[in-house]
């Protein structure tokens, strides 16, 4: 086992990309990202090596993070939804579950948190806690977008969808700091009504930098009139697209924004393979 620095090592990011389980917040870039925004995290990269002492066989990052109010503690990863440990078998996981519990000691921590999606059929009754905090949706991708568009619900989703079109909402991409403190300003509106803090937004100009103008990151707004309604974030690592921070104006509700969102951003998931699909499905009048 060795611990590595993933910002100068050539090895991390091609691993993170042939390995089954990696996600875009395995990337070096993330790490970045994490400590560029937040002085209170600092990473640890913990990997295997194959018999040859140079290749990468399994990994487990994990960032030491102070908090007033929780004290230190390992998560693996902050900010990270639904990411694994790099391993492809039991016995690598819990050898690299014995060197976070060495690292752990290290920083003076008092716990870990470290998070499964697909990896999770190699947690064994090791005395670690399992907690099921939350939930996630998802959608697998049918090669008929058609059947795809018939599944969703009619008047939840399909009409709202048609409505968006027939209100004349514009798609744009953002592609500068400027877009992406439009987002922000939408983004604190949405957490406050939610009654949650918002993110730092240095976090979100650190990601544009980091990920911004490349595969892995896209900044989608839904424009009427020159006013940006509802915006998103969406993350595309390998043959997965992730709608990860969603945030829109209430007042402009009844245009279906975020319906509208979402369904370019399912179309996008298409990667460009399928003709430009629209709505045009008949709308009860109110």
């Amino acid at each position: 086992m060795v611990s590595l620095d993933p910002t100068v090592d050539s090895r991390w990011d091609k691993f993170v990309e042939n390995h089954p389980l990696g996600w875009i917040t395995h990337l070096s870039g993330w790490k970045k990202v994490l400590e560029k925004s937040f002085s209170h995290m600092k990473g640890f990269y913990l990997a295997l090596l194959h018999e040859d002492n140079r290749t990468l066989k399994a990994a487990l990052p994990l960032f030491a993070v102070k908090s007033w109010l929780t004290g230190k503690r390992l998560i693996s990863i902050p900010f990270a939804t639904l990411c694994d440990p790099l391993i492809s078998s039991q016995e690598e996981l819990e050898n690299l579950l014995a060197g976070a519990k060495y690292l752990l000691k290290e920083v003076g921590g008092s716990h870990m948190e470290i998070k499964f999606f697909k990896g999770a059929d190699f947690i064994q009754n090791n005395g670690w806690g399992l907690h099921n905090y939350y939930q996630h949706h998802f959608l697998v991708l049918p090669q008929d977008i058609e059947k795809l568009k018939s599944s969703l619900h009619r008047t939840c989703v399909r009409q709202r969808i048609a409505r968006a079109y027939n209100s004349k909402l514009i798609l744009r991409e953002g592609v500068d700091e400027s877009d992406m403190k439009k987002f922000y300003r939408l983004h604190v509106k949405t957490r406050r009504r939610l009654g949650l803090p918002p993110q730092p937004f240095l976090f979100f100009k650190s990601l544009q930098e980091e990920f911004g103008g490349s595969k892995f990151m896209t900044l989608l707004f839904a424009e009427k009139n020159k006013q940006d309604l509802a915006s998103i974030i969406l993350f595309k690592f390998k043959d997965r697209v992730s709608a990860e921070f969603l945030a829109a104006d209430e007042r402009f509700f009844p245009l279906s924004p975020n319906h509208f969102l979402f369904w370019e951003a399912i179309k996008s998931a298409y990667d460009g393979r399928l003709p430009d699909i629209r709505f045009r499905e008949d709308i009860p009048s109110e």
